[in-house]
């Protein structure tokens, strides 16, 4: 299974992208697990926390450019983005408390998904960067306006154009992560509030500003005029050659 689901006791879920081989690259059968499990937890009255990380020391490499440089239209890129864009937008929007857990490297869209996290905890293995610029792509799943809501207009921008990757202080220093975990069981013991469901959801109607998922959703459209430009296409076949010269 691309994405394993577990429940834990007091309320918590924890959702594991389970590629390692791939870096946990997001791909359509991953995408549709994501449909089906907030399907599930969306339905669910009793799920105080979930918490979204990776196996095999990743976190998340984004989208997996084998499966999707075969979309070459801004049409044909929709496909993909508009569905993992809504899958943010969901996440975001769940009344149960989302951690996002970056254990490793959470790259492109990898860093978009870290940033639906409420809270994010980041190991000292963790690197992060919106690296989308070096594949002449803007973000398309919506992480620009989480990260804007995050640490702000200014922080926010250098993070998107400088394409850098940041280190777990980085992260702590900017504001986009709020703690550190070494470990899942070390990250479990830090977040056993004593709140039940129905406090954060009440606290998180409260305080949460619903308005970014309609600037999320416009991210989609964005980055498919830049999905379909050559320079974009050239850069992708750039990399996975380079990528096949060094597993060769």
């Amino acid at each position: 299974m691309k994405l394993l689901k577990e429940e834990k006791e007091n309320g918590l879920m924890i959702w594991k992208l389970n590629r390692p081989d791939a870096k946990n690259a997001v791909d359509f059968e991953v995408i549709q697990l994501f449909e089906k499990y907030l399907d599930e937890i969306e339905n669910r009255k009793d799920i105080r926390t979930l918490v979204i990380t990776g196996c095999g020391g990743s976190f998340c490499s984004g989208g997996d450019l084998q499966a999707f440089h075969g979309l070459r239209t801004a049409e044909e890129a929709r496909t993909m983005l508009l569905p993992m864009n809504e899958v943010l937008r969901r996440i975001s929007s769940l009344s149960t408390l989302v951690i996002t857990y970056v254990d490793g490297t959470a790259v492109g869209g990898g860093a978009e998904l870290a940033s639906t996290g409420d809270l994010i905890y980041v190991s000292p293995q963790a690197s992060l960067g919106f690296i989308q610029g070096n594949l002449a792509l803007t973000t398309g799943w919506g992480g620009a306006a989480l990260t804007k809501e995050k640490v702000g207009y200014a922080r926010a921008l250098k993070m998107l154009v400088s394409a850098e990757r940041f280190n777990s202080e980085n992260l702590l220093q900017t504001g986009f992560a709020d703690g550190t975990a070494s470990t899942m069981d070390e990250l479990i013991e830090k977040i056993d509030w004593p709140v039940s469901a129905r406090i954060i959801k009440k606290y998180k109607h409260h305080l949460k500003n619903y308005k970014v998922m309609d600037t999320m959703k416009k991210e989609a459209y964005l980055c498919s005029e830049m999905w379909e430009t050559e320079e974009h296409h050239h850069a992708v076949e750039a990399f996975l050659r380079k990528k096949s010269k060094g597993s060769g």
